[in-house]
């Protein structure tokens, strides 16, 4: 069973009976698609053993970074770690800030051993050198990149079927006209209502620019948002340590 800690004390469930099979709901955390998944739905940890593998590995590229090449280091922290950090990262979207410093922290230790500077060092230059968007943004990156594909019939069904285009008003409101998605009711809270596709795609796409909403191909799409990404990123995070 899955849900809040206080949705989970309303139910005493012992067993699910799925065809001819009894089903035991799962106290610890379980792995699924090299996704850790608790009953609360955290994401904590899967938080924690990705930054234990990820660590791990920019470990043993710290030994033998200055037998290396900064392009060599760059594709093996892209090997190694930064897919790590990306892989099914939708997922933690509206998670709090505490568990997105950890995985920063992952992203930090890789640019500094990539341009061979000490541990505290300032941050930022470095990532901006390096043309990485920070975790935060990477999140809402693949939120954004996987909402066009569904407006663009490139996505699976089950994801595409989830959006629905704004209807133009006849009222003739400023909205009408402007390629945005209507938002599903949920509460103004950060719950797991909200933290799902269904109302996290519409909110990043609504504030989208329109020029970049009416963007048709998709690899021009992607080099515009990460633009857009990346400009918001070095204006917000003045430090990132």
């Amino acid at each position: 069973m899955i849900g809040t800690n206080a949705q989970l004390r309303k139910v005493s469930i012992s067993t699910l009976r799925i065809g001819d099979a009894e089903v035991h709901p799962s106290i610890d955390p379980i792995r699924n698609l090299r996704v850790w998944v608790d009953n609360t739905f955290s994401m904590k940890p899967h938080v924690i053993n990705t930054c234990k593998s990820a660590f791990f590995h920019l470990h043993n590229i710290r030994r033998i970074r200055k037998y290396l090449s900064r392009d060599s280091t760059e594709k093996l922290i892209h090997a190694f770690v930064s897919n790590r950090l990306d892989y099914c990262n939708g997922l933690l979207y509206g998670l709090p800030k505490n568990l997105i410093s950890k995985l920063q922290r992952v992203q930090n230790t890789a640019a500094r051993i990539v341009h061979c500077m000490p541990t505290f060092c300032h941050i930022t230059p470095l990532l901006f050198d390096l043309h990485w968007l920070p975790v935060k943004f990477r999140i809402d990156y693949k939120i954004i990149i996987t909402t066009f594909k569904c407006l663009h019939n490139t996505a699976p069904h089950y994801l595409s079927s989830l959006l629905s285009v704004q209807k133009n008003s006849k009222y003739g409101l400023r909205s009408n006209n402007q390629f945005l998605l209507s938002r599903p009711n949920v509460k103004m809270l950060a719950t797991i209502d909200d933290w799902a596709f269904i109302a996290a795609a519409p909110k990043l796409w609504n504030t989208l620019r329109l020029t970049l909403r009416n963007i048709d191909n998709f690899n021009l799409f992607k080099n515009k948002l990460k633009t857009l990404l990346f400009r918001q990123a070095f204006n917000e995070f003045k430090c990132l340590d």
